[in-house]
């Protein structure tokens, strides 16, 4: 039991974590469902009514 705990607590704290992630591929199409988040990034642009 004390081993899964252990186990458990070392990848909660792995995933968190402060780095911030680079990508340099093609840009990204992300679906947004909801509200549009307000975010102060302006590599990040969000365009509405996409589906075709």
């Amino acid at each position: 039991m004390k081993k899964i705990l252990l186990i458990l607590s070392l990848l909660f704290l792995v995933a968190c974590s402060n780095d911030e992630a680079k990508y340099d591929g093609a840009p990204l199409k992300i679906a947004v469902v909801g509200d549009i988040p307000k975010l102060n990034n302006e590599k990040i642009q969000f365009r509405t009514n996409f589906i075709k």
